[in-house]
C-alpha cells in the first residue's frame, strides 16, 4: 500500500490508510457502540489527521453498504453506531437508558420467544436488530 494513495470512494476523495485504519478500528470493537468522537480519538492518538465531517460522511457510505448500524440516542443529537460482522446472527436486542443514554447489546432467549410468539400468533416478524427497549439501566437504578 502507498502511503496517502487517495482514491474516489462512494463520491468523495478518500486516503486509503485513513480508510483501512477506520474499518479495522471498527473492526476491533464490533462487540459494542461506538461514536464518531471514539473514532476521532483514536485517529488522533495515531497522528492520523481526518475530520470530523469525513468521518460522518464514511459512515454514511459503510451504512449504505450495510457494514454499519447507526442508532440514534434519545436526545436525538447524537448516534453511535455498530459494526456488521458478516459472520453475526443477528438475533440481538438493544436496550438504552433514558437516564445515562447507554446503549446495551442484549442477547436474550427469552425475548426470543417473544418475537416467535408475536410472529405465529400476530403475523408480525420484528427486527431484531433494530429494536430498541428503552428503560433504566441497573447503574442508574442504583444511583436514584
Amino acid at each position: 500500500m502507498i502511503m496517502g494513495f487517495s482514491f474516489i470512494f462512494g463520491g468523495f476523495m478518500y486516503k486509503t490508510t485513513q480508510r483501512d485504519v477506520i474499518i479495522n478500528y471498527l473492526k476491533e470493537n464490533a462487540d459494542r457502540h461506538i461514536t464518531v468522537d471514539d473514532i476521532l480519538f483514536y485517529l488522533k492518538s495515531h497522528d492520523i489527521a481526518v475530520g470530523k465531517t469525513t468521518v460522518y460522511r464514511y459512515f454514511g457510505v459503510l451504512e449504505k453498504q450495510g457494514l454499519l448500524r447507526k442508532f440514534e440516542n434519545m436526545d436525538g443529537k447524537s448516534a453511535c453506531y455498530q459494526y456488521v460482522n458478516e459472520h453475526e446472527s443477528g438475533n440481538h436486542y438493544h436496550f438504552v437508558c433514558e437516564s445515562c443514554n447507554e446503549l446495551f447489546h442484549i442477547e436474550c432467549n427469552f425475548l426470543d420467544e417473544i418475537q416467535a410468539h408475536i410472529f405465529s400468533d400476530h403475523t408480525f416478524k420484528i427486527n431484531s436488530v433494530k429494536t430498541v427497549f428503552q428503560g433504566t439501566c441497573k447503574n442508574c437504578i442504583t444511583k436514584h
